[in-house]
C-alpha cells in the first residue's frame, strides 16, 4: 500500500470519524453549541471515549506509516514519542494546562488505540518473533 493511501486509511479517516462522533453522539459540542444529536443515547464508550481513541489511533497510524521501513531502534523511538504525546495530552488536562477534563478511561482508550494504530499501519507481522529472527 502506498504512503498516501496508508495516511488516508490510518490517519485522515480516523480523525474524521472522531470529529463526526461529536456531532453524532454528544449534545454539547463547543463548536456546535447545544444540539440534538441523531443518537443521543449511544453507549458511553462511544459517546465519551471514541474521539480520544480515534485521535490516538491516528497518531499511531501516522508514526507507523512514516517510519514503517526505518531501522527497528528508530521505529521504536518514534513509537515511544508518539505514545508519550498521547499520554501527555491527557495528563496535561489533569494539570489544567490543556482544556478538557482528565479521564482515566480516556487515557486507557488512547494507549490501546495508539498500539492498535501502530500495529495496523505498521503491519502486525513486524511485531512477531518470526519476523524479528528473519
Amino acid at each position: 500500500m502506498t504512503l498516501p493511501r496508508r495516511l488516508l486509511l490510518f490517519v485522515v479517516l480516523p480523525l474524521a470519524a472522531g470529529v463526526a462522533s461529536y456531532g453524532l453522539w454528544r449534545e454539547n459540542v463547543p463548536w456546535l453549541g447545544v444540539h440534538r444529536p441523531p443518537w443521543p443515547h449511544a453507549p458511553a464508550m462511544l459517546r465519551d471515549h471514541f474521539a480520544d481513541a480515534a485521535w490516538a489511533f491516528a497518531v499511531g497510524g501516522l508514526v507507523a506509516s512514516l517510519w514503517r521501513e526505518g531501522p527497528r531502534a528508530m521505529r521504536l523511538g518514534w513509537y515511544a514519542a508518539g505514545l508519550a504525546v498521547c499520554v501527555a495530552v491527557e495528563l496535561l488536562q489533569y494539570a489544567h494546562v490543556f482544556p478538557g477534563a482528565f479521564d482515566a478511561l480516556d487515557l486507557a482508550a488512547q494507549v490501546m488505540a495508539f498500539v492498535v494504530g501502530v500495529m495496523a499501519a505498521g503491519g502486525v507481522e513486524r511485531w512477531t518473533s518470526a519476523h524479528a529472527a528473519a
